[in-house]
């Protein structure tokens, strides 16, 4: 989990500014996806889509 937060954090942090052509919508909505309910297992599963325009 703390791998995903990480990643989350350096796609707004420091792609998303160094990609001015694209920018996240006022109000839209992430998806988050969860696969497992141990976070601690190497073999636990997530992600996250964003809209971008």
């Amino acid at each position: 989990m703390k791998a995903f937060q990480e990643q989350y954090q350096m796609f707004y942090k420091e792609w998303l500014p160094q990609h001015s052509e694209f920018h996240c919508p006022n109000n839209a909505m992430t998806m988050e996806w969860y696969n497992g309910t141990d976070i601690d297992s190497p073999n636990y599963q997530c992600g996250v889509m964003m809209p971008l325009e």
